[in-house]
């Protein structure tokens, strides 16, 4: 058999990559997500393709986020986006996954390097390192809770079918179903979403119960309630989909639950929240008229803080899992709004932004109705982590 080979001229190559990529973005990013910076961080040759990372820094978003270019010996480019922030290790899991899923023809080209010095060789096998790897890619784009009960039985085929009467999907009709169920784990799949479930052997530390239960004002029992329930499952969550697309699937999910074993559940906690269960579902209700919108009642929750001259800051917690800077609401003294109706103004502007896909962005006034107008500035924490400082405009 006669083998082809091609040579790569690299200059060529990170330009097409680039040029590729900047294309990607511009077809599927908001325009409100403002690229600052994009350059290539690393450049990988493996099973006959160039592999390149790039570096992606936003003015309106925590990064630098990272992006993967395959270029083949026929100069075919395809694009791997939505990898998170920029993380080599991860980086080399998503190329040897990509390899393993688009395997080359027989009489594909070989692709022969023309400045090896530029590349790391990598392999298109996965090692006993890699398996840590592979966890924290998981976790970093899968979403998660935790639901304790007072019995440790859980019968998926009951919560199948209470998803299907609360949210009118019959799962079990769709392409690609399956569900299996251990004694203490079980999984759901269907299209490419996949549901894990596991039950935790240990019980949960007390100090992050009353860290949880102390930031749900709301509920003053929430730490005994959580206490009650010695069961705790851990529900993971993942598809290709955006983090609010999934985090939205899995308030659907975990509603099934809850409405499946409505004696049994004590609480729910999601992003070191506690959760009243039956608030929880109350919160979900506007999910069956509008499937669209996403639950922020139920993904968010908030912190407030004395600020300067009096005033109280009020800010959000759980948008930067929802691939969203967190916002924080300024409020003055003399502000006719009081502090829940703050609130409500972080969640409207939220539900905004996610339902347009739009990025708060520097120095912008925007206004939710007539009587507010509102004014957005980009600020960092301590920690340099950036969000959205959102001030009442006169």
């Amino acid at each position: 058999m006669t083998t082809l080979t091609k040579e790569l001229s690299v200059t060529n190559h990170i330009d097409l990559a680039q040029q590729t990529l900047l294309s990607y973005l511009k077809e599927h990013q908001s325009p409100s997500l403002l690229l600052t910076e994009l350059k290539l961080h690393q450049a990988y040759v493996c099973n006959a393709r160039a592999f390149y990372l790039f570096e992606l820094h936003y003015a309106n978003a925590n990064g630098p986020q990272m992006a993967i270019v395959s270029v083949d010996a026929l100069n075919k480019a395809q694009v791997m986006s939505n990898l998170g922030m920029l993380n080599t290790n991860i980086a080399q899991i998503v190329i040897k996954s990509f390899i393993k899923n688009n395997p080359l023809e027989a009489n594909a080209p070989e692709l022969k390097i023309e400045s090896p010095e530029l590349f790391t060789k990598l392999e298109d096998t996965f090692s006993a390192e890699d398996q840590y790897n592979i966890a924290e890619f998981m976790s970093s784009h899968s979403v998660t809770a935790f639901v304790f009960f007072k019995e440790p039985n859980l019968n998926l085929e009951q919560v199948v079918a209470t998803y299907h009467k609360l949210w009118g999907v019959e799962v079990s009709t769709l392409p690609q179903f399956n569900m299996q169920q251990g004694q203490n784990e079980g999984f759901i799949t269907y299209h490419d979403t996949n549901i894990y479930l596991t039950k935790i052997e240990e019980s949960m530390p007390d100090e992050l119960l009353k860290g949880a239960a102390s930031l749900s004002s709301d509920w003053p029992n929430a730490y005994e309630m959580a206490k009650q329930g010695s069961n705790i499952f851990q529900i993971t969550l993942d598809n290709q989909s955006l983090r609010a697309h999934k985090a939205t699937e899995l308030v659907r999910w975990l509603c099934a639950l809850m409405v499946a074993n409505s004696d049994k559940v004590t609480a729910l906690m999601y992003n070191f929240y506690l959760f009243n269960p039956q608030s929880y579902l109350n919160n979900a209700h506007e999910l069956q008229e509008h499937p669209d919108k996403a639950p922020l009642a139920n993904l968010l929750y908030f912190t407030c803080a004395p600020a300067e001259n009096n005033a109280l800051q009020i800010t959000t917690v759980g948008m930067e899992n929802l691939e969203r800077l967190e916002m924080a609401y300024l409020r003055q003294q003399d502000d006719s709004l009081s502090p829940q109706e703050a609130i409500l103004v972080l969640k409207l502007l939220g539900e905004h932004l996610l339902k347009n896909n739009e990025y708060l962005q520097d120095n912008t006034t925007f206004s939710l109705n007539a009587d507010l107008n509102m004014q957005c500035n980009l600020r960092q924490n301590e920690q340099q982590h950036k969000y959205c400082l959102i001030t009442r405009k006169s």
